[in-house]
């Protein structure tokens, strides 16, 4: 795991990238739940998440997407791309 100063981690991996379906966010072990949204490049929120690192991009249309989220007080951003 990389680590940065203040207080921002980066999530190990993102699978599967691209994706259609269920997207697992790898975080680090001390990490039991992740709060975020998904937006797409012009900033617009088109899903929020919460719960264990999984998140569900069934219903987001094609494109490149930024994860911004917080798993145990720390900050990450995470790169997805959704592909039907």
């Amino acid at each position: 795991m990389k680590n940065f100063p203040f207080g921002l981690i980066a999530a190990e991996n993102a699978y599967p990238n691209p994706a259609s379906g269920i997207v697992t966010l790898e975080l680090p072990s001390s990490a039991t739940a992740i709060e975020g949204s998904l937006y797409d490049l012009p900033g617009r929120e088109v899903l929020r998440i919460s719960g264990t690192g999984k998140m569900d991009v069934s219903g987001v249309s094609n494109g490149i997407f930024m994860l911004n989220a917080t798993a145990d007080g720390k900050s990450f951003t995470k790169k997805i791309i959704v592909n039907h």
